[in-house]
C-alpha cells in the first residue's frame, strides 16, 4: 500500500510549514506529498521555499481548491489519496492508521475528526462545519479524508464547479464524492482514531464570515441536491431546530437563502 498525501494550497505560508512538519514526523511516513497550487509562479517559488521538505508542488493553471487537488492527484503514484488542508496538522499516527484502515479491502473511503485550534473566540461544536471541522456530523470532510485511487477516479474526481476559490466559499466537493460512493454501495468509514487538527483564525468566528460561509454552504448543497438525497443534512437540520442556540436562526436563514438561490439557478439552466 502506498499513501499519497494531497494538499491544495492557495497561498502557502507558515501554516503549510506546520502541516508539512506534522507529515514528516509520522510514525509511518507518507510515500509522497504533493501540493496543488494555482499558477506556475506559485509552483516554482514554493518549490524553492520548501526545498527542505520531501514534497512536490504542481500548478493546476486554474483557480480553486478542487482544480488544485485534482491536478495533484494526476501526479500521484499511491493507491490511497489522503487529503489534508494546508492549515491543518495530522496526529503523528495519522498515516499509520490509514495503513490499518485500508487493510480492509471493502473500505473505499475513510475519514475522522477534524479538531479546531481556535486563535480567537470559539464557537459551539454543532457549528464546527462553518470552520471546516467536524462536530455532530460523522461524515468525512476535506481536511481529513482518504480515498482509494480507483474509487476517486470512478467518481470523476472533485467537481470543479464546487470547492473554494479566492473569492468563493462554495463547498461540497467532498460531500458529492461521498454521496456517489454511497450510491454505488461503497463503504465510507468514520474512524475516530484518524485525527487532524485544523487552525481556525479569529476572522473565521466573525459573523460576516460565518454568514457568508453558511450562505455558500446552501448554494453548494443545492447543486448536490439536484442529483442526491441530502439525508444527513435533513437529520442535522432537525437537530439544530431541536437544540437551538444564538447561532441557529441567522445561520439557518443564511444557509436557506443560499439553497433557494442555488435551486433557482439550477432550474434556469
Amino acid at each position: 500500500m502506498k499513501v499519497s498525501v494531497i494538499i491544495g494550497s492557495y497561498r502557502p505560508d507558515t501554516n503549510l510549514h506546520q502541516c508539512l512538519t506534522s507529515l514528516i514526523h509520522q510514525t509511518i511516513p507518507p510515500d509522497e506529498i504533493i501540493i496543488g497550487v494555482d499558477t506556475i509562479q506559485d509552483e516554482q517559488n514554493n518549490q524553492i521555499l520548501y526545498k527542505d521538505f520531501p514534497c512536490k508542488f504542481i500548478a493546476s493553471r486554474k483557480t480553486g481548491l478542487s482544480a488544485a487537488r485534482n491536478t495533484a492527484c494526476k501526479q500521484a503514484h499511491g493507491n490511497i489519496f489522503a487529503f489534508i488542508d494546508d492549515d491543518a496538522t495530522a496526529k503523528p499516527d495519522w498515516i499509520e492508521w490509514l495503513h490499518k484502515i485500508f487493510k480492509d479491502p471493502t473500505i473505499a473511503c475513510a475519514g475522522g475528526p477534524v479538531m479546531p485550534v481556535f486563535e480567537g473566540p470559539s464557537i459551539p461544536e454543532q457549528w464546527y462545519w462553518i470552520i471546516g471541522c467536524t462536530g455532530i456530523s460523522k461524515r468525512p470532510v476535506g481536511a481529513n479524508i482518504a480515498i482509494k485511487k480507483d474509487e476517486f477516479y470512478s467518481c470523476g474526481g472533485f467537481s470543479e464547479n464546487l470547492g473554494r476559490t479566492k473569492h468563493n466559499l462554495t463547498i461540497g466537493e467532498e460531500t458529492e464524492i461521498i454521496l456517489k460512493l454511497e450510491e454505488n454501495k461503497k463503504i465510507v468509514a468514520w474512524k475516530p482514531e484518524l485525527i487532524v487538527y485544523h487552525i481556525c483564525p479569529k476572522k473565521r468566528t466573525n459573523w460576516s464570515y460565518i454568514l457568508s460561509r453558511a450562505y455558500k454552504e446552501g448554494l453548494g448543497k443545492a447543486i448536490i441536491g439536484e442529483h442526491y438525497k441530502l439525508r444527513q443534512e435533513k437529520r442535522c437540520l432537525k437537530y439544530y431546530l431541536t437544540h437551538p442556540d444564538a447561532y441557529t436562526i441567522p445561520i439557518l436563514l443564511a444557509t436557506g437563502f443560499g439553497f433557494i438561490e442555488g435551486s433557482i439557478n439550477n432550474s434556469l439552466k
